[in-house]
């Protein structure tokens, strides 16, 4: 069956749409609710930023290393753990920052006797310049990265200020300091239309304008 023309000519059978990207409540209706797909989702947007800012990322064969992503310019090599926070805490954002273990079953007391039954609370451990060079933490409500080195991590749990409080915060003068990672101080990005989609370089377009204004 064909679809009926308006007066205009053009089928009412028109596409969607397209999705509208500004504005923070817009972003947030489109996270993944699953923690472990969020995690996997901001690890995806951490990699398509710092492409876009000419670094180059790679993901390390399975999931047994402490870092997320490894970015590499000019050959430097650089180890990220990837975080992501949505808990705002009086003014705060907070965002946990350890890995953990879990000990394995009780040894009995004695030979001979059955171990208990209870197991053991699995154990956060802080992460160390040895293990990690960076943590990326991204506060979604703001659509914020921190790029944080691991040096100036000294506790288990990141307290992240919202942009407008960045220069009074302890973590403040990390907010998209992309630079850290090799890329351009003035964080200018490289459009290559004939290879994006509409909906993409709305995205970078609106991503130029806020990197340039932080950098100012």
């Amino acid at each position: 069956m064909t679809p009926r023309k308006n007066h205009a000519g053009n089928s009412h059978a028109q596409r969607k749409p397209p999705l509208k990207t500004k504005g923070k409540h817009n972003l947030k209706k489109a996270i993944p609710a699953d923690q472990k797909e969020r995690g996997e989702w901001v690890e995806l947007l951490f990699m398509a930023n710092a492409a876009r800012l000419g670094l180059k990322v790679a993901r390390p064969h399975g999931d047994s290393a402490r870092f997320d992503v490894i970015v590499e310019c000019g050959g430097r090599l650089y180890r990220v753990q990837v975080k992501s926070t949505l808990f705002n805490r009086k003014g705060c954002y907070e965002c946990l920052c350890f890995w953990s273990t879990t000990p394995g079953r009780p040894k009995p007391v004695r030979p001979g006797e059955p171990a208990p039954k209870q197991w053991k609370k699995r154990e956060a451990h802080q992460y160390s310049d040895e293990q990690i060079d960076f943590v990326a933490a991204y506060v979604v409500p703001e659509d914020a990265w921190f790029i944080i080195p691991a040096s100036e991590i000294r506790t288990k749990t990141l307290y992240l200020p919202p942009r407008e409080r960045a220069g009074r915060s302890r973590y403040g003068r990390f907010l998209e300091a992309w630079h850290l990672l090799g890329a351009a101080e003035n964080g200018r990005l490289t459009i290559l239309a004939s290879a994006e989609n509409d909906l993409v370089l709305e995205m970078i377009r609106a991503k130029v304008v806020e990197l340039s204004a932080v950098a100012r």
